[in-house]
């Protein structure tokens, strides 16, 4: 079951903390939200290839732990870039104008929707899963954090799939989040999740974001 909020009224970064992750639907108006579904899922868009999700010490570490975790391939495209120590001077945009601006109607409609004047934006990017053969619904990627500075992730999800993200409590599977188009998930930084490859639809596709409040 998964926690349902369209309004805050309070801070939205303590409400983050005290409830540990928020689900909004329908994030975006429509427009926007097909604009970016049918950006990321045309055909002849171009992606990076990845072997895996995460690192290996962090899969070798977790594989010890539970044998559903396993790892497959990931596609990726970055758009903002910037290192853990968090210098502006190395931060780099990537893409078009056009598909920059697309990027940023997640962050706009998350300051608009929480009354923040700005947050800071130190990563964005998309992740792709595939299917891959033999998978089953109980297996899971890497479970991992995206880095170390305090900062919260939202994942949006772009397309309707299957896949769940994970959230981790002491290495053990907490909660579970479905992939939905026009779905946002946020949490603080020092939450472990993963993701999972879809069994079902072609690919999921998710817009990953980690930022602070300025």
């Amino acid at each position: 079951m998964t926690q349902q909020m369209q309004t805050l009224k309070s801070d939205v970064f303590d409400e983050i903390d005290k409830q540990e992750f928020i689900v909004i639907d329908n994030f975006l108006p429509n427009n926007q939200a097909n604009e970016i579904c049918n950006w990321l899922t045309s055909t002849g868009e171009k992606w990076v290839f990845n072997p895996a999700t995460s690192d290996k010490r962090e899969f070798d570490e977790q594989k010890e732990i539970d044998d559903n975790c396993r790892e497959y391939l990931q596609f990726g495209k970055y758009f903002i870039k910037a290192n853990d120590e968090l210098e502006e001077n190395n931060i780099a945009v990537n893409d078009t104008p056009e598909n920059m601006k697309k990027i940023l109607y997640v962050v706009e409609e998350f300051n608009k929707r929480f009354d923040l004047n700005e947050i800071k934006i130190f990563r964005a990017k998309a992740n792709l899963l595939t299917q891959y053969q033999n998978n089953k619904k109980e297996y899971y990627d890497t479970p991992h954090v995206d880095s170390y500075f305090p900062h919260y992730v939202l994942l949006y999800y772009v397309n309707d799939s299957d896949g769940d993200t994970i959230l981790f409590k002491n290495r053990k599977i907490w909660k579970r989040v479905s992939p939905k188009k026009n779905r946002l998930l946020m949490f603080n930084h020092k939450m472990l999740h993963a993701s999972s490859h879809p069994i079902e639809a072609i690919a999921r596709v998710v817009l990953n974001y980690n930022v602070q409040k300025v």
